[in-house]
């Protein structure tokens, strides 16, 4: 499936653009894991702070997967619609063209509940699941990033949304579902 044009006009940059590219998102992802080897959240973050965006839909799986993404704002306007492909997360060959994460920006207007739609292509599916709807509030636009994972092998649900501050919130996240 290719990316299609953004319908909500909303800016979309997908890990592995030319504002983050792949390895760019790599040298990142080392980085993070070197700090957090050496117990070091806070340059953790600082670097996570870099990739994140207001919406970040991360493929924990082993296969690609596509689909399309929909957030809903507190007053019932869908504020992003957008379709996605999204590689496995250990995918490392510096050829590949597709990306394990996508992030959308522009999002968030408003404090509120915001609710995600996400719709997997059939071949998609993950533990038989094509469609799925969560809700998540939202009390700080400015500093709060809505985090979307697919196929975590460390929750009992295919899809996982949640609301992070800083990327070392993410693994505690995970954890308490």
């Amino acid at each position: 499936m290719s990316r299609q044009p953004s319908i909500s006009g909303i800016d979309r940059s997908p890990i592995g653009s030319t504002t983050s590219s792949r390895r760019h998102f790599l040298g990142i992802t080392v980085a993070v894991g070197s700090a957090t080897l050496a117990g070091c959240t806070s340059a953790i973050d600082l670097l996570a702070g870099l990739v994140l965006d207001d919406v970040n839909l991360f493929n924990a799986t082993d296969r690609t997967l596509s689909g399309e993404i929909t957030i809903t704002d507190p007053n019932g306007t869908a504020v992003l619609t957008e379709s996605f492909e999204v590689d496995p997360e250990g995918e490392d060959d510096e050829d590949a063209d597709g990306d394990s994460g996508a992030t959308f920006g522009d999002v968030f207007n408003t404090d509120g509940v915001y609710r995600i739609a996400l719709e997997l292509d059939e071949d998609s599916a993950l533990d038989g699941t094509t469609a799925t709807a969560q809700e998540v509030s939202i009390t700080d636009t400015e500093d709060e990033h809505i985090v979307v994972v697919l196929g975590t092998e460390e929750t009992d649900t295919p899809v996982n949304s949640f609301v992070i501050e800083e990327f070392s919130e993410m693994q505690d996240q995970l954890n308490t579902d």
